[in-house]
């Protein structure tokens, strides 16, 4: 009949079934099989938790490694960067941002303006476009929708291009009045540094933004005088994109240096590896009480095989 070996002391009993009892006086040989009985039951354990936790421990060096690399990539691009990180820094401290027209708004806030105000010039040009072409009610199953749409996110872009390049203007200009006015007062110069600009750029750009306004209204002014419509859909469509560019020139900090940071898959990431670093603890504990559950057994079974010894005589 086969012995339950997971019942408690049926290892001590097995033991005592090797050899002639009646013969043996030592309790030496006994003890070495229940010691080594113990090491190979540990060693398996041991392999299996091995096994168990090493799957998890193998995806959380995977995830540590790709953030790791990740924020490797944006120290050497600060490091591209520490000129004009710390260029912007002595303008502050010299009192730059207040001789520049500018609303101190969180980055999020900023955000939500961009989305906001491209979403508008999509859905306004969308209109134009689909107008011009026949559609007088357009929807999102209309191609003429998404071409205006796509029009007017060019706009939008091409007028964000406008605002930054006329910024860097009127900041270069404010930093050479300011300049002026500490060389002066005898300040310290000798690490400022002054900026530069390219008014053709921003000329050129400019013009680009304008004739794709004057095409757009154009293109609604046909259209409105078709269908003996008032001019406000069309004094709307061209005043939108404007008023984005001089919102955005006012919350763009030229004092910013636009270094890299935490995106999206780096959120990602670091939630992925909590999830992990939580299951590799628990999986580490599983792994500990059961190291610790055969431990137990065993000892129980030596003092089970010493009752054993006891009981038949053993020296």
């Amino acid at each position: 009949m086969a012995r339950n070996k997971n019942r408690l002391g049926s290892i001590a009993s097995e033991i005592m079934s090797y050899g002639d009892t009646d013969l043996m006086q030592s309790r030496d040989a006994h003890n070495d099989m229940l010691n080594t009985a113990e090491k190979m039951a540990l060693n398996d354990v041991r392999a299996q938790v091995r096994s168990y936790i090493g799957k998890v421990k193998f995806k959380r060096d995977a995830v540590v490694s790709h953030l790791s690399a990740r924020e490797t990539k944006r120290t050497e691009y600060a490091e591209t960067k520490s000129d004009l990180v710390e260029q912007s820094e002595l303008w502050k401290n010299v009192g730059i941002r207040e001789r520049i027209a500018l609303w101190s708004i969180p980055k999020s806030a900023k955000t939500v303006v961009w989305l906001l105000l491209a979403a508008l010039d999509f859905y306004l040009f969308s209109e134009a476009i689909a107008y011009a072409q026949g559609v007088t009610n357009p929807s999102p199953s209309d191609t003429q929708f998404w071409i205006g749409g796509g029009f007017g996110l060019v706009v939008f872009i091409v007028g964000v291009i406008v605002a930054q390049q006329f910024r860097k203007i009127t900041y270069v200009k404010a930093q050479k009045r300011l300049y002026s006015e500490l060389e002066q007062s005898d300040a310290d110069l000798a690490k400022l540094q002054v900026g530069d600009y390219s008014l053709g750029s921003a000329v050129a750009s400019a013009l680009v933004f304008v004739i794709l306004l004057a095409a757009a209204a154009l293109v609604r002014s046909v259209q409105t005088a078709g269908l003996g419509d008032g001019g406000g859909a069309l004094t709307l469509q061209s005043l939108v994109p404007v008023v984005a560019v001089v919102v955005e020139m006012l919350i763009n900090d030229p004092t910013e240096v636009g270094l890299k940071q935490p995106g999206p898959v780096d959120w990602v990431l670091t939630w992925r590896l909590r999830r992990l670093e939580r299951k590799l603890s628990i999986r580490e504990e599983v792994a500990m009480e059961r190291e610790d559950a055969v431990k137990a057994k065993y000892e129980f079974e030596k003092g089970a095989l010493s009752a054993l010894h006891e009981s038949h005589g053993f020296q």
